[in-house]
């Protein structure tokens, strides 16, 4: 699954989630490049926008490898969105953006 959502000018891309069977045959690739289309030919958005668990740090390298640069911006997890109790305290999203131009 995978999540595009217009904010602006951008769209933000979340969710996107593989079955561990299918993780690292490409399927993610795919996916985001799917995503990425959608947000320019549905919404002309011209950045993507995404946040990380800092803490994933494969996951941050795999976006990295797909144009995608650390913003520098940090924000806390939202416990307050009903996704659950996360098991450690430590849950810092680190903010994504990448020119679809």
């Amino acid at each position: 699954c995978v999540q595009v959502q217009k904010t602006g000018l951008s769209s933000y891309i979340g969710m996107l989630a593989v079955l561990p069977e299918l993780q690292g045959l490409g399927v993610g690739s795919q996916m985001l490049n799917h995503a990425e289309q959608h947000a320019m030919s549905h919404f002309l958005s011209i950045t993507a926008v995404m946040t990380v668990i800092a803490r994933r740090t494969e996951l941050i390298s795999f976006y990295l490898s797909r144009g995608y640069q650390l913003t520098g911006e940090i924000e806390s997890y939202p416990v307050s969105a009903g996704a659950g109790v996360p098991k450690c305290t430590d849950l810092d999203l680190s903010k994504l953006v990448k020119s679809l131009r």
